[in-house]
């Protein structure tokens, strides 16, 4: 009896794909949570050198605030381009030649 199995370096490169697409992805939303808290901080920095708000203790720590609800929203940006990326390497991987057909 013939068993239909995938061929051993299309297996490993498509493994290798999916490993990309997840770390393409964490670097995606840990880029995102990165942007948010620094323009968190910067426009904490600004606001309260003009006065233009009086944010009281919480100064200090409103660019983890704001990090803090960009979490959620970066990890579900992260997870579709990774989505994309493995979507589109993966349709692009070569079908088996030397296997016969069954």
């Amino acid at each position: 009896m013939d068993t239909v199995t995938a061929h051993p370096r299309k297996f490993v490169r498509s493994v290798g794909i999916v490993l990309y697409g997840m770390l393409f992805a964490a670097g995606i939303a840990f880029v995102l949570v990165a942007g948010a808290m620094f323009l968190g901080a910067i426009t904490a920095s600004i606001l309260l050198q003009t006065g233009w708000a009086h944010l009281g203790g919480t100064s200090h720590w409103f660019g983890l605030e704001v990090a803090y609800y960009a979490v959620l929203p970066s990890i579900m940006v992260g997870a579709i381009f990774g989505w994309k990326v493995c979507k589109s390497r993966l349709r692009k991987l070569p079908p088996d030649v030397d296997r016969p057909a069954v």
